[in-house]
């Protein structure tokens, strides 16, 4: 299973032209390994009764490692000018950006809210 989703997120990269060396894919594999124990933790979803993972979550963990490469993530850049143009980056309270984070929605396990009325 985790196989599947691991050649799914390499196919999603290699899309974006991002490769992959071949002396870096047991880093890369475990890399993976991570960002899924942390869409579990963000999501409280053990994933647990899925035969293959959602596309979705392949794509997130895509996304993750695609954003931790840029350069202004690299070197915790906040902003850069360039003549008249000058460019500022957004810190994000969270780990990681909106677009990505959106596409766990629809994996969140919601707990109900529990109200004791005191004696």
């Amino acid at each position: 299973m985790s196989q599947t989703l691991i050649a799914e997120v390499r196919e999603i990269l290699e899309t974006n032209n991002i490769a992959i060396p071949d002396n870096n894919v047991p880093l890369f594999e475990k890399d993976v390994l991570d960002i899924l124990e942390d869409v579990k933790y963000i999501t409280n979803n053990d994933m647990e009764g899925f035969e293959n993972y959602p596309f979705a979550i392949a794509k997130f963990i895509a996304g993750v490692i695609e954003h931790n490469q840029r350069a202004d993530v690299k070197g915790n850049l906040k902003s850069r000018s360039m003549g008249t143009v000058s460019y500022t980056f957004k810190d994000y309270d969270d780990t990681y950006p909106k677009h990505l984070m959106s596409l766990l929605d629809r994996f969140m396990v919601r707990k109900k809210a529990r109200f004791h009325v005191f004696k």
